[in-house]
């Protein structure tokens, strides 16, 4: 009898664990989806390659997004960073007011075979080449940004022109345009900018090239060091000096700058 009894719990345990594989539930499949926003700025004629535009918007619910341009025109005029969707100029010739008033492309923003497309458009803006060089030498102007601060508050933002908000993020790296970037891109932000070592009294004799390439990559190296500044669509040059630049990943740093 207890032969019987045993081997009939043990079949029944061999029944509910068969059972219990059938039913697992396997996770929902979550579907990715992925967006773009429509991208316009207006810049300067006369700018040099590889001076930054803005970055395009695009978002994702997993995963991370990539980027790349299509129907540019005029061709190859302007090339754009795969993973950070920041748009530079890749021809300088074309943007001369004279030959295009107006470029355009189609931006793509792709991931896990999800796709989904905005339209590009940039604004060229004729200016008088032979028009005096706007330099502020006014009373000095100091900007702070505490390590932590949220650089999407105006407070911590140097508006320093309509086209131009200067902050820096909280996961360091180095200043950015806050107006048209929505984080900072290494090689070409502040978007809008160039920059040069140097005093503004020498401003004929500098090479402006962009933020890192001009601080050697490392702002917290030319701590102190005088720096020219150049708002590239507003055409003003100003002095700039960096007196504190945190090492930390939090943001914080402190200049000193001319004003009108």
């Amino acid at each position: 009898m207890k032969k019987l009894i045993t081997s009939t719990l043990f079949l029944a345990l061999i029944i509910l664990l068969a059972c219990s594989d059938d039913m697992t539930v396997e996770p929902p499949t979550i579907e990715t989806t992925v967006s773009i926003s429509p991208f316009s700025a207006t810049i300067n004629e006369g700018i040099e390659v590889g001076t930054l535009i803005g970055t395009v918007t695009g978002s994702t619910n997993q995963g991370d997004i990539s980027y790349s341009l299509s129907d540019i025109n005029p061709s190859g005029s302007i090339a754009i960073n795969a993973n950070s969707g920041s748009i530079t100029v890749a021809d300088a010739a074309a943007f001369d007011f004279d030959i295009n008033q107006q470029i355009t492309a189609t931006v793509t923003a792709s991931n896990d075979g999800k796709t989904d497309e905005a339209t590009v458009t940039i604004t060229i803006n004729e200016i008088d080449m032979t028009a005096p060089r706007i330099i502020w030498t006014g009373p000095t102007v100091t900007f702070s940004k505490a390590a932590g601060a949220d650089p999407g508050d105006e407070a911590n933002q140097d508006r320093i022109s309509d086209n131009v908000w200067i902050t820096r993020g909280n996961n360091g790296g180095q200043i950015y345009n806050v107006k048209t970037e929505s984080a900072y891109d290494k090689d070409a932000s502040p978007a809008d900018t160039e920059w040069a070592i140097g005093k503004i009294e020498d401003i004929d004799n500098l090479t402006f090239q962009s933020f890192r390439d001009a601080l050697g990559g490392k702002p917290k190296n030319e701590v102190g060091t005088d720096l020219v500044m150049h708002l590239i669509t507003d055409d003003i040059y100003l002095s700039l000096r960096i007196t504190n630049w945190e090492e930390k990943k939090e943001g914080g740093f402190t200049y000193e700058r001319s004003s009108m």
